[in-house]
């Protein structure tokens, strides 16, 4: 499973557009969009003029359609062969590029998984995209309407061209419009899985309140995961720094450790870090069982705070990816003072990052860890910093909140909807000086 995680706000990279959009599956839309005609919301009409003839679909204005026709013409005789892509073209090719007329026709004509229509739309971005007023690659239409208008204007600003160079690229669209219609952290991660050819900006992740999909835990009680891979494995673990965003961190040694194994005595693989701050690291199946679900070891002789980091999800197809960060310890150091924390070297500190269902930055959850002390403290983080003041977490803050002064040993974090059900409950492992790491997302109970 190729799950590209982040903990930081910025700096990795994350397929988190297309999930932070994908509330779109959860919200059927039975109105008509502006401008679209029965027969565009007809699924069961197609279009039969002479331009359809020729290249499959019609759009407006003209000189969208002369693009079409001269630059998109194999895609557009592709999709009109399939069913559910000429019926969403044939509404789409009404709205003439308007975001919220767009955004009903993707949620009146749902994809199940219908191939041509990423490719379709991909060729529009990429050669057609003026000429059609797709600015962004058409990202907000896979909003609800009513937040499709904020949500393309959160992109233009944060992470057009990404988006663009996304959904142009064919393998790329398919993933974005996969996870759209994804309905459970499975169903997304599978997305990613099948179809992960690039990755879209983490400043996306930023517009999931602008496009008004923040806080879906409609999954929580009936989450399952695949069986992890038996087969060879391969991890690509990319190493930042915490405090200078989008900065690599080279001679990172990192081990990969079963859950079991806490002092990681025994690594199932290791490596350190290169130049460009990634490390490859890989597991044969005839050197003993796989690591599906376990643990990293990050230390330096760099002058990092050892660190141990939980996926808390089993891998189950190779290659996979994590991105952890690591902080030196005079910067650990003044985060602590400016929140008024005076870190017990004998405990340690756990940094959470979590998602929701449709894997967009979770917010309003509360943490809790056990065991704890009488100085153990948690924040969460909005924006750029952590908050003395916040008592849960927030989409803009990335879901994340850090907590100090933990003692040392076996540890459970538990992740709950403020007022609601728990999500999860993750074991970990504490080190005395040490930072551990943690992906809360909601698991099986």
């Amino acid at each position: 499973m190729t799950v590209r995680t982040w903990l930081a706000c910025c700096g990795a990279v994350l397929l988190v557009a297309a999930s932070a959009l994908a509330c779109a599956g959860l919200v059927g839309i039975t109105e008509n969009p502006p401008g679209a005609t029965d027969a565009a919301v007809d699924s069961t009409r197609t279009e039969s003029g002479p331009d359809a003839a020729t290249c499959g679909v019609v759009y407006t204005p003209p000189n969208c359609e002369a693009c079409l026709e001269s630059r998109c013409c194999t895609e557009g005789r592709a999709c009109a062969g399939s069913p559910a892509c000429g019926a969403l073209e044939a509404c789409l090719g009404t709205c003439a590029g308007e975001t919220t007329c767009r955004s009903r026709c993707f949620q009146h004509h749902r994809l199940g998984g219908d191939q041509a229509t990423p490719v379709f739309e991909s060729c529009l971005v990429r050669e057609c995209a003026s000429s059609c007023g797709l600015e962004c690659g058409g990202a907000g239409e896979f909003a609800v309407p009513d937040a499709a208008a904020a949500c393309q204007s959160c992109f233009l600003s944060l992470a057009c061209p990404t988006l663009e160079t996304c959904i142009s690229d064919p393998a790329c669209a398919k993933a974005f419009f996969c996870t759209s219609e994804a309905l459970t952290p499975n169903e997304s991660l599978d997305c990613t899985r099948n179809f992960d050819a690039g990755s879209v900006a983490a400043a996306a992740g930023f517009c999931a309140s602008a496009c008004d999909v923040t806080s879906n835990y409609a999954c929580v009680g009936h989450v399952t995961w695949p069986v992890g891979t038996s087969d060879d494995f391969t991890l690509l673990v990319s190493v930042g720094d915490g405090v200078h965003m989008g900065k690599v961190v080279p001679g990172v040694t990192v081990k990969v450790c079963a859950s079991l194994d806490v002092p990681c005595a025994a690594p199932v693989a290791q490596g350190v870090t290169g130049d460009d701050g990634m490390v490859k690291l890989v597991q044969h199946r005839d050197a003993g069982p796989i690591v599906a679900t376990g643990y990293l070891d990050l230390s330096s002789d760099g002058g990092i705070i050892p660190q141990l980091y939980f996926w808390s999800f089993p891998f189950s197809q190779s290659p996979a990816s994590l991105f952890a960060l690591t902080v030196t310890m005079p910067e650990a150091t003044a985060v602590a003072a400016s929140l008024g924390v005076t870190q017990d070297s004998s405990k340690g500190a756990v940094l959470v990052g979590s998602r929701d269902c449709i894997q967009t930055y979770a917010a309003g959850l509360t943490f809790a860890i056990t065991p704890k002390a009488s100085d153990t403290r948690i924040f969460y983080r909005d924006m750029n910093s952590f908050s003395p003041t916040l008592t849960e977490t927030t989409s803009t803050g990335g879901g994340f909140a850090i907590i100090y002064n933990v003692p040392s040993g076996a540890a459970t974090l538990t992740a709950k909807v403020a007022g609601g059900p728990i999500i999860g409950q993750f074991p970990l492992y504490v080190r005395g000086g040490g930072i551990t790491e943690v992906l809360a997302l909601p698991a099986p109970k």
